[in-house]
């Protein structure tokens, strides 16, 4: 273990421990105030893990440590250390609770972690853990309470199972992204929640540097029209009424691009059997999860979200933030930041017909797209920036 004194962005000097497998962590020195842990699983990574770290980055601007913490290496760590990002892996092997596991089993995975977390907590002197899924708010409560610790749910997922929402009770504060999340939640938590939406960062590249990106990713042309769709590639995100919609649509001049992880390989491999069909190579593609995608988002020309009950919509506020058009299913949490005609264009959810002809209207209009793009850009901007976001979470736990 090799132990540094450098400073950080801010000028303040932090300790940097630096382990065997290269991955280190900051122990705050000085006027760093409060020490905050964000426990991952560990084995994949989405929306809500971008939120996490965005919050991480608000809570440390304003002179707070954060650790990001997981139980495993996997494709949260690959995506932070292609980003450039901290994070501790926990020392021991059993994984937390999973879920479509059977209640004993996970009561028996909880155990087992409960004496190592708290132990864990207690000498890294840990004042607030911040769990962000249901597998970690049930394998962190009962240790943060034991030792004392402060405890936030930051709950982003719509709907709990029984064991999530026993451990969610003992959070001191329980804070929620959205409306709609929070009417997702049984009545005791309901009450004492927070509605603060997720931060959104806004793009630092130009344009045309990130148009050139975009179609350099995907080896098409310049002049390339680029729909995209960004999200992991699961039933609920619906990216096959995005491959349906792209059917409807396409032509030579453009190129339908799906940019995620893939979380259902049957489903998958139903998507990759779809583009195959397609008259040109470059008409629809499956890009994969590009870990910097928040930078080139303003190289789109439309971003098309058809996933159903979504917490929020990180991906379509990302791209408004980046002045980009959006079409939206009218579900979850996206019109509480779309508004149909003035933020953005909403669809009725699974109706491939409907987004189409919303992207064709879209892509015939440059007046249009710029207009929506504009508006949702600041809209985002005025209540979704990270100067707003950081000032409310911050306030909120701690109270």
């Amino acid at each position: 273990m090799q132990t540094i004194l450098e400073p950080d962005v801010g000028g303040k000097q932090v300790l940097q421990s630096v382990n065997e497998t290269g991955s280190w962590k900051y122990f705050a020195e000085g006027d760093l105030t409060v020490r905050i842990c964000f426990p991952f699983p560990g084995d994949s990574v989405g929306g809500s893990h971008v939120n996490a770290l965005n919050t991480a980055e608000c809570l440390e601007a304003r002179g707070h440590s954060c650790t990001m913490v997981m139980h495993q290496e996997g494709a949260l760590g690959d995506w932070f250390r292609q980003i450039g990002r901290s994070y501790e892996v926990l020392p021991w092997k059993t994984p937390l609770p999973s879920k479509g596991m059977s209640l004993p089993r996970n009561l028996c995975r909880a155990a087992v972690n409960r004496v190592n977390v708290a132990s864990w907590l207690k000498r890294n002197d840990i004042d607030i853990i911040i769990p962000t899924d249901g597998r970690g708010i049930i394998g962190w409560a009962r240790p943060s309470k034991a030792t004392g610790k402060r405890l936030v749910y930051h709950h982003q997922t719509a709907g709990a199972g029984r064991l999530v929402r026993r451990s969610a009770e003992l959070a001191d504060v329980v804070i929620t992204i959205s409306k709609f999340n929070q009417s997702r939640l049984p009545e005791k938590l309901r009450t004492r929640s927070k509605v603060i939406p997720n931060a959104v960062f806004e793009p630092e590249t130009d344009p045309v540097t990130s148009r050139r990106a975009v179609r350099e990713l995907l080896g098409v042309d310049e002049s390339q029209v680029v729909v995209g769709f960004v999200g992991n590639l699961a039933e609920q995100k619906r990216p096959m009424v995005f491959m349906d919609m792209a059917e409807l649509l396409e032509s030579g001049d453009r190129t339908f691009a799906l940019f995620g992880n893939a979380r259902d390989s049957d489903l998958y491999q139903r998507l990759v059997e779809r583009t195959s069909k397609y008259q040109t190579p470059s008409s629809v593609m499956m890009a994969g999860f590009i870990p910097d995608l928040r930078d080139k988002m303003m190289g789109l020309d439309v971003l098309v979200a058809p996933q159903v009950d979504e917490g929020f919509g990180l991906n379509v506020a990302e791209a408004m933030a980046a002045g980009v058009p959006v079409v939206a299913s009218n579900s979850g949490a996206h019109p509480e930041f779309v508004t149909h005609g003035s933020t953005g264009l909403l669809a009725e959810p699974d109706d491939s017909s409907q987004f189409a002809e919303m992207v064709a209207r879209l892509l015939a209009d440059s007046q249009l797209r710029n207009d929506l793009g504009q508006a949702g850009k600041k809209h985002i901007m005025q209540h979704h920036s990270m100067d707003v976001y950081g000032d409310r979470f911050e306030q909120a736990i701690m109270e």
